[in-house]
C-alpha cells in the first residue's frame, strides 16, 4: 500500500516530499530488492524509459533512465532526459533497521532530490520511508517547476511500491 507523499515547503526554498512504501517481506528481503538491477529495470519500463542502465556496488545501486520529458522540463530541448537514481544503504542492517540516501538528479536540469532513507521491519512487513530535499535551481521559476517536477517523483515511488510487489512475488524469499 502506498501513502501519498505530503508535500511542505522549507525556508531555505526547496520541497520537502516524504513517502512511506510498505512490503510484505523481511528487512533483508527489502533491502536486497531496492538495490537490484531487475528491480530498477522494471522501474524504467513502468516509467516509459526508452533505455536503462544499472551500475551496482557494494549496498548501492546507479540506475539510469532515459525517459519523455514531462511537462516540468519542457524547457529543455529534446523529447528526452536523462534521470539518474543513486540508491546507497548507509548502515548495515542491524535488528530489522537500516538507512540510506536516495539521490535522483536530472542531466542539464538544475535539480536535485536528496533523500534520507530509514528500512524497519516489524511482523513481517517492511517500511521503507522517505524524507527528501528536492530543489530546482532556476531562479523566479524554481518553486513552480518543483511543485510540477515533484509529480515524476510520485511517479517513480508509486512505480517501486507496485514494482516492489511484483519483485517480491519473483524473487522474494
Amino acid at each position: 500500500m502506498c501513502v501519498p507523499p505530503a508535500t511542505g515547503y522549507r525556508q531555505n526554498s526547496s520541497m520537502q516530499i516524504q513517502a512511506t512504501l510498505r512490503y510484505p517481506a523481511t528487512a533483508e528481503v527489502v533491502s536486497r530488492m531496492l538495490i537490484d538491477p531487475a528491480f530498477h529495470q522494471a522501474i524504467g519500463r513502468r516509467v516509459r524509459a526508452t533505455e536503462c542502465s544499472t551500475v551496482t556496488g557494494p549496498d548501492s545501486i546507479t540506475a539510469t533512465y532515459r525517459i519523455p520529458v514531462g511537462e516540468a522540463l519542457r524547457l529543455l530541448p529534446g523529447a528526452e532526459q536523462t534521470l539518474v537514481s543513486r540508491w546507497a544503504w548507509t548502515s548495515p542492517l542491524v535488528e530489522d533497521r537500516r538507512h540510506g540516501k536516495l539521490v535522483l538528479s536530472i542531466e542539464r536540469f538544475p535539480a536535485t532530490l536528496e533523500a534520507n532513507m530509514s528500512l524497519t521491519c516489524v511482523d513481517g512487513v517492511t517500511t521503507v520511508q522517505f524524507v527528501a530535499d528536492f530543489r530546482v535551481n532556476v531562479p523566479l521559476m524554481g518553486r513552480q517547476l518543483e511543485k510540477k517536477a515533484a509529480g515524476t517523483v510520485e511517479q517513480l515511488l508509486a512505480a517501486g511500491q507496485e514494482i516492489g510487489h511484483e519483485w517480491l512475488a519473483e524473487y522474494g524469499n
